[in-house]
Formats: C-alpha cells, sequence, structure tokens
C-alpha cells in the first residue's frame, strides 16, 4: 500500500512531455479495447499483440511497441507506459501502476477511458462555446472596413483593417506568451488561479470544473485500488488548479491522521454541499467510488450548464460589438458627408 503510494506520487507530478501525442479519442478507445481483453482474461501481452496491427495512430504505436518490449524484457505494463510519456500521461500511468498491485487493471483501465472521455467533452464544449464569437470578432474588424474598399480602394481597406487585426491578433500571442512564462513559475500560477477563481461567473465556471476533475481523478484512483490517502495527493496534483493543490494538502493530512475523506473535504470550503452529502454516503456504504463518480457527474452537468449560458452570453455580445461598430461608421460616414458635401 505504500509502496503503491509512493510511486503514484512519483508518475504523479507533471513533467515535460516531448514527441508526438496521441488525440485523445485515440487513447481512450484503445484503453477501452485493452479492458475489455483484460475482462476476458486475455493477458496483456497478447492483448497488445492483437490490438497493435489495429492501431493507426503512428504516437500510440510507437508506445505500445515500447511497453511490448518493455514486458518482454519482465517489466511491467506501467513501466512500459512510463517510458512514454507523450503518449501515456503521468496520471495513467500512476493508475495503472496502483492497479497492477491490487490486481484491478481492468477497472482502471477503464476508470481512465471514463475520465479522458469525460475531459474531452468538456474541451469541446469550450472550443465549441468560444469559435463561434471568435468569428463575430473577425467579422467585427473587417465588416465596418467595407465601404473604404468601395470609396478608396484595397489600399484604404488594408489600411482599416490591418491594425485591428495585428492588435486583435497581438492580443492573442500576449496570452500565448503570458501563459508559457506562468508555466515556469508555480508562484505566479497560484496567484492567476486564484484571481480567476473570485472572477463573476468565470470563477465559478473554473471552480467547478476543476473539482470536477479531482472528483473524476479520485473515482479512477479507487477504481484502480489505490488507497485514499494516495488518491487525494494525485488527484491534486493532477486536477490542473493550484488553488485545489494547495488547499488539499490539509485535507491530506487530515486523511493520513485517520479522519474520513468527507470531513476533511469538508475542511477546506471548497466542496459543495451535495457533494459532500454523496461522498458521506459512499463512505458509510463503501461505495465511494461510484458516489464519486456521481459527485463529478453532478458538477459537470452544473459546468455543462454554465457553458451552454456561455455559448448564449458570448455571441450576442460580440453581434453587440459588431453592430456598434457598423453603426458607428455609418455615423460617421454621414457625419463626413454633411461636412463636406461636395
Amino acid at each position: 500500500s505504500d509502496a503503491v503510494s509512493d510511486h503514484s506520487n512519483d508518475l504523479a507530478i507533471d513533467r515535460p512531455r516531448y514527441g508526438p501525442t496521441a488525440p485523445g479519442k485515440v487513447l481512450v478507445a484503445f484503453y477501452r479495447q485493452l479492458a475489455t481483453m483484460y475482462e476476458a482474461g486475455i493477458d496483456v501481452r497478447s492483448a497488445l499483440r492483437a490490438l497493435e496491427p489495429t492501431i493507426r495512430d503512428p504516437a500510440l504505436r510507437a508506445g505500445v511497441l515500447a511497453v511490448q518490449s518493455t514486458l518482454q524484457r519482465g517489466g511491467s505494463l506501467a513501466e512500459g507506459m512510463g517510458r512514454f510519456p507523450n503518449v501515456f500521461r503521468p496520471l495513467h500511468v500512476a493508475l495503472v501502476a496502483a492497479a497492477e498491485t491490487t490486481g484491478r487493471v481492468a477497472d482502471a483501465l477503464q476508470a481512465i477511458a471514463d475520465y479522458e472521455e469525460a475531459r474531452l467533452a468538456l474541451v469541446r464544449r469550450f472550443v465549441l462555446a468560444l469559435v463561434y464569437p471568435f468569428l463575430l470578432l473577425n467579422v467585427a474588424v473587417v465588416l465596418p472596413a467595407i465601404p473604404d474598399l468601395f470609396v478608396g480602394g484595397a489600399g484604404s481597406f488594408a489600411r482599416g483593417v490591418v491594425p485591428a487585426f495585428a492588435v486583435l491578433y497581438g492580443l492573442l500571442g500576449l496570452g500565448a506568451a503570458a501563459r508559457m512564462a506562468l508555466s515556469r513559475s508555480p508562484a505566479a500560477q497560484l496567484a492567476l488561479a486564484s484571481a480567476l477563481w473570485h472572477l463573476p461567473f468565470v470563477g465559478g465556471l473554473v471552480r467547478r470544473q476543476a473539482i470536477s476533475r479531482l472528483l473524476r481523478i479520485l473515482a479512477a484512483s479507487q477504481a484502480s485500488g489505490l488507497p485514499i490517502l494516495g488518491g487525494l495527493r494525485l488527484a491534486s496534483r493532477s486536477s490542473g488548479s493550484p488553488v485545489l493543490e494547495r488547499s488539499l494538502r490539509g485535507a491530506a493530512e487530515g486523511v493520513e491522521r485517520g479522519e474520513p475523506l468527507t470531513e476533511s473535504l469538508a475542511a477546506s470550503g471548497l466542496f459543495p454541499a451535495t457533494v459532500l452529502a454523496l461522498l458521506a454516503t459512499g463512505e458509510m456504504t463503501g461505495r465511494l467510488d461510484e458516489m464519486l463518480r456521481r459527485s463529478s457527474e453532478t458538477i459537470e452537468a452544473e459546468v455543462r450548464s454554465r457553458v451552454n449560458l456561455l455559448a448564449i452570453l458570448v455571441p450576442f455580445l460580440a453581434y453587440l460589438l459588431v453592430a456598434l461598430l457598423v453603426a458607428w461608421r455609418i455615423i460617421s460616414f454621414w457625419l463626413q458627408y454633411y461636412e463636406n458635401p461636395t
């Protein structure tokens, strides 16, 4: 038990993943197929040999070949996966390592697939919610300058749109550069995350997304047979939220002292009462992994609701911006016309 916890501590720390990565949906399918073969009683080496010809993604194929090589030398599945961190994430490796110790590899693989599927669905919702407003912003730049194309020609049109596009994409570039810089400073990451958590509407969305991810990882760790303390430490480091990671140190200390998980999480003040009630029920009935999964689904439903609202509000604001810009150009045109009628 302690060895599993220590191993998860080592693997849970995010580290650079060099080389090509496999698409999330490809990994989900791979994990589900491998889990099905495990459940059918097929040993891992035979399962990987059967799956390897069906894998089309080159990154995943290289990772599977590396795992097979490790297994042939007497290594474990987790050890082989750990050789390709660009394909198999440290979180996945830690869960599989725990499952190999407890004999629950099939459950762990299914839990990893569930986690990745939920994560991809949430990312897809965010992207779809933001792509259309971004396109509208581009239209807002081009549309007001269209009269210049007919009046002053292409040169006048370019003078109208190029500075605006430079500002728009320059801000995007600065944002990307700032994110890269922040990734090198844990203190700056924590400060930014804390600020985001206190923003109206956005803060609630970011907070719920982080808590949902944490609960999903905790559920997967329980399915893998990882002790609750090791699972909590793994989940806090893999949640993607510096605020959660800092706040849950106290929860981990409480669990280490023998306090119930629900009581330790409640002390952080971050978790909704509905989630804590479900977890308390899970601890009392011995169905904690199921209650963790249900809690995550409850939070994910709230996140979906907020993202859907965001998908309505942001395009509306973008439409409003376009309308104001068009109105401003029309008013400016007629003002110039009446000032210089000739």
